[in-house]
């Protein structure tokens, strides 16, 4: 999963940062603003890389001029498109001992690399995750439910330190000890976003991983990030997109449910009223779970035809 060119040998007193990005340069730019706002743990030096994922816009030019004013940043290119990619390029160029991982639509709260830096000294985990709320910039829609927040990778437990034995932390705040991430190989390639695919999930399974190999997972609430939700995303259109592309990606990686039972749940939902009509919110859910079978549908066909699913 990785590169050649790995850095093997990483650094206790450097905390790394790594920003994976892709054709969103004003995005980009924003996020780098606040970290670069962000307080410094006090006895951590720390690096900023910000992984170039083959983008097409000025993503360099912005890259370039952070640079110029603070020298803790660093442009790190990867050709080869997919966030997972992008995510192991930054775990084998890091020099830190661990990788505070966000995106290029995210904005980090001010105390973000200090709480971080906090947990890692008490706790010492393999992986440690925060908070991640929402900044809806297009407004919130009136359908807009807590039930949908994990597609838009919002996360708030509401409880204290705690440590997790499910893979549920995101990617938008998520902290990694280095050592561990070479020894489980990286992120998988199978699934992760990439240009045209909104298939998530690289970075739970990467935490699932973790959780059954034995390392400890925390996820604590002072680590804190906002996610900035575009009106894009505030579209019923994104989430069967999203259930769709994701439900194919986890029938390609032999996740989810087998091909007959996933045929015959299709089915049943396409007849089934409740699907098509009544009320709202519920309608939308129930057509989330016919996409969600559609995709499996399609994407374990996909497989047996050794199809990728990137097309």
């Amino acid at each position: 999963m990785f590169c050649s060119r790995v850095l093997t040998v990483s650094d206790p007193s450097v905390l790394t940062v790594a920003v994976c990005t892709y054709n969103r340069s004003d995005g980009l730019a924003q996020t780098l603003e606040r970290i670069l706002a962000a307080g410094s743990p006090v006895s951590l030096e720390v690096e900023i890389l910000v992984i170039n994922n083959n983008s097409t816009d000025d993503t360099e030019a912005v890259i370039k001029r952070f640079r110029e004013r603070d020298p803790r940043v660093r442009g790190v290119f990867e050709a080869k498109q997919g966030h997972s990619n992008a995510r192991n390029a930054a775990i084998a160029a890091a020099r830190g001992a661990y990788i505070a991982f966000t995106d290029d639509d995210v904005l980090v709260d001010e105390g973000w690399l200090r709480d971080l830096a906090r947990v890692v000294a008490e706790e010492s985990p393999g992986c440690v995750g925060g908070k991640v709320l929402p900044v809806w910039e297009g407004g919130k829609p009136d359908w807009m439910g807590p039930e949908l927040y994990p597609m838009l990778a919002l996360l708030d437990f509401h409880v204290d330190r705690v440590r997790l034995n499910i893979p549920k932390l995101w990617g938008a705040n998520l902290c990694i000890d280095k050592t561990m991430a070479l020894a489980l190989g990286g992120f998988s390639t199978k699934t992760g976003r990439s240009k045209t695919m909104l298939c998530s999930g690289d970075d739970t399974e990467f935490v699932g991983r973790a959780i059954a190999a034995g390392y400890k997972v925390i996820y604590d609430p002072k680590p804190t990030v906002w996610h900035r939700i575009g009106s894009d995303r505030g579209r019923k259109g994104y989430f069967r997109k999203w259930w769709y592309d994701n439900s194919r990606c986890r029938a390609h990686t032999g996740q989810g449910e087998p091909f007959f039972r996933a045929l015959r749940g299709l089915l049943r939902r396409t007849l089934s009223p409740r699907t098509w009509f009544g009320d709202e919110k519920q309608r939308l859910l129930n057509q989330l779970e016919w996409m969600k079978g559609a995709g499996q549908v399609v994407g374990h066909i996909e497989a047996r035809l050794g199809r990728s699913r990137h097309r």
